[in-house]
């Protein structure tokens, strides 16, 4: 996943958001968003990659492969729920680039039979408001070019091609 960022990928758009950034407001108040720090919320965080993406489904082997080569630590992968149940699970990440912390935007899912209700744009803006609070000064992603609901989001959220 995060080789792609450095490698790009033809059929990928690159965008990034800079400042002023724009004040996000929140569809979904009640949703919680949690980090994959304990097994349980790991666990559905592996469950709700593969449901979005699968076959073949995410592994634990894989995702601790992630961590272990540093690209993330279990507070980057993120997963959030409605209630007690999971509907979306995303990874943020965070690197110096030129002085400056910049943020990215990495893997978004959304279990196939939960898709177009807003979850994945609900955990976008919160993944967002979390690097921001971290500190970073832009935040870059990648998108699908053929993603086009993604990309019209990420543009009504401030962001421009790169």
């Amino acid at each position: 996943m995060p080789d792609s960022f450095q490698n790009g990928r033809k059929n990928d758009l690159d965008l990034i958001l800079k400042p002023p950034f724009r004040e996000i407001i929140l569809g979904y108040p009640e949703f919680e968003v949690r980090p994959a720090v304990p097994s349980v919320i790991e666990n559905d965080f592996l469950l709700v990659i593969s449901a979005a993406y699968g076959p073949p489904p995410m592994t634990h082997e894989l995702f601790e492969l992630d961590i272990a080569e540093g690209w993330y630590t279990r507070e980057d992968c993120l997963v959030m729920y409605a209630g007690e149940t999971p509907v979306a699970a995303g990874q943020i990440r965070t690197e110096m680039n030129n002085d400056i912390l910049v943020g990215f935007l990495d893997t978004l899912g959304v279990p196939k039979d939960l898709q177009c209700k807003g979850y994945g744009a609900e955990l976008t803006k919160r993944r967002i408001q979390i690097l921001l609070k971290l500190g970073v000064s832009e935040i870059r992603t990648e998108v699908e070019q053929n993603n086009h609901t993604m990309i019209k989001l990420l543009l009504k959220l401030g962001f421009s091609r790169i």
